[in-house]
């Protein structure tokens, strides 16, 4: 239950002038980390980015791990990144065409805009051409997915092995 004492903070922190309340971001995170630290959304794949801390200590199977967990990502990131210059390439194409088609047919506007139903016959070609590529990349996804868990193991092992002898 609300108290008068917590209705009256809440009232003072949401009518408080909020002059020094800028958030700063950089574009890049230092380069001496020792956390991993998860970027904005790419403007291409509108997948964030992760860059990775590197122990000091880093062994072999962790840094093995590090590694292809990276290019695991960057495939990812790839493939996102193509496969949405795709589809934006192609809803150009399709919604010009649409206009200009609805402009000589019915004497439309040149700034008119599709329908939700017209746009989804867009989404549903799309998706329907692109099946094939989709069902390859879930295969894939799963498939490299899958090969990080061994090294996963190793370097969970050895950073267990090495928290376990500071004790």
């Amino acid at each position: 239950m609300w108290s008068l004492i917590d209705l009256d903070h809440i009232y003072y922190f949401f009518n408080q002038k909020k002059e020094n309340t800028r958030i700063h971001v950089h574009n890049a995170p230092p380069t001496n980390i020792d956390r991993d630290w998860v970027g904005p959304p790419d403007h291409n794949s509108n997948i964030r980015p992760i860059k990775f801390a590197i122990d000091k200590n880093e062994t072999d199977n962790e840094k093995y791990y590090r590694l292809k967990h990276q290019e695991v990502l960057q495939w990812n990131q790839d493939h996102w990144a193509e496969h949405n210059r795709k589809f934006f390439k192609s809803k150009e194409e399709f919604v010009k065409n649409k206009l200009k088609e609805k402009k000589e047919k019915d004497g439309l506007k040149a700034d008119s805009k599709l329908s939700p139903e017209e746009m989804s016959e867009f989404y549903k070609e799309f998706l329907d051409k692109h099946y094939s590529m989709h069902i390859q990349y879930n295969k894939e996804w799963y498939k490299r997915n899958l090969s990080l868990l061994w090294p996963a193991f190793l370097a969970f092992k050895d950073r267990w092995k090495r928290r376990r002898s500071k004790n």
